[in-house]
C-alpha cells in the first residue's frame, strides 16, 4: 500500500509541476482558456505559484 501511495504522490506532483510550467511559460492554450473564463492575464503568475 505504501508503494501505491508514493507512486500516486509522485504522479500528482509531476502533474502539478507541469501545470505550473505551462502557466509560467505563457502557453497559448492556457491563455486561451483564461480569456474564455475571463481571468485577467496578470493572474498567470499567482496561479502558477499556487
Amino acid at each position: 500500500m505504501f508503494v501505491t501511495y508514493v507512486i500516486v504522490t509522485l504522479v500528482t506532483a509531476i502533474a502539478n509541476l507541469y501545470a505550473a510550467y505551462l502557466d509560467f511559460s505563457g502557453n497559448e492554450q492556457i491563455l486561451a482558456v483564461m480569456r474564455i473564463k475571463r481571468v485577467p492575464p496578470s493572474w498567470t503568475f499567482p496561479l502558477g505559484a499556487a
